[in-house]
């Protein structure tokens, strides 16, 4: 074998190791120093022109996705040097990038837009739930009062009717002495007609005031039970209240940890 062909022999090995080097992801490895012509030299001057568009194209596709992935979106990949679908697949990756910053765009408007609704949600809610408790305590507050009026009134009910079982037993007594008066008056003859006559009006009288004193305590049975309904309601409506504003502090401790939060 002559000079010539061991020279070509060694290009070609040299070319193989080289692009084997580039298969395993040694995008540095090139042909140096080519020193033959023909078309063994236009192809390894082709295998490092090749070599150099796979590195280019690698390199900017890298680092244009490296910059989409972090949001940032003004590196594109440099189209220039790019040919064949070396520069299609660039301009795919363009095209794709800017339809990606739009996305992006469109994705942080709608966050904003949403930060906002639940900003003013929040703050709605935790105008509702202080109104709601404030209500409620100015309620709980009328509530009270008109239940100590409520036992005021259970109080004077008893006095009124401590006073109608007084009048009761003097009635009770009346009725008795004016029957002993329509006795002693029947006794006495002609004499006694007179105080008969005032006996038997004291007799009616005592007889209208127990009359009288039995449906004032009918009256009062009912003031009593309607009394004891009312103090049954305000204590289920103040249940209901002290429920009420403990769910609505719940409501706005909960806005104000997701706020905090």
């Amino acid at each position: 074998m002559n000079a010539a062909a061991d020279t070509n022999v060694a290009w070609i090995r040299r070319a193989a190791d080289v692009a084997e080097a580039v298969a395993r992801g040694d995008m540095e490895a090139r042909l140096l120093g080519i020193d033959v012509d023909g078309d063994l030299g236009r192809m390894l001057h082709a295998l490092n022109d090749a070599f150099d568009r796979i590195d280019a194209y690698v390199r900017e596709s890298k680092a244009a996705m490296g910059h989409a992935s972090q949001g940032l979106f003004y590196r594109t990949v440099m189209e220039r040097g790019l040919l064949g679908s070396f520069a299609a697949a660039g301009a795919t990756i363009n095209e794709a990038m800017g339809e990606m910053e739009k996305r992006s765009l469109a994705l942080r408007e709608a966050e904003g837009r949403r930060a906002a609704m639940t900003s003013e949600f929040d703050a709605l809610v935790r105008k509702v739930g202080t109104t709601v408790v404030k209500h409620g305590e100015s309620a709980t507050r009328e509530t009270a009062r008109t239940q100590e009026a409520v036992g005021h009134l259970a109080k004077v009910l008893g006095e009124i009717e401590t006073a109608l079982q007084g009048i009761k037993a003097v009635a009770s007594q009346t009725n008795l002495l004016a029957l002993n008066a329509t006795i002693e008056a029947s006794r006495a003859g002609e004499a006694g007609k007179g105080f008969a006559v005032v006996a038997a009006e004291v007799k009616t009288l005592a007889q209208q005031a127990t009359a009288s004193v039995a449906n004032s305590e009918k009256q009062l049975a009912g003031m009593r039970a309607a009394a004891g309904e009312v103090v049954a309601a305000l204590d289920g409506i103040t249940k209901t209240i002290t429920a009420m504003n403990e769910d609505s502090r719940g409501i706005v401790d909960a806005v104000e940890v997701r706020r905090s939060g």
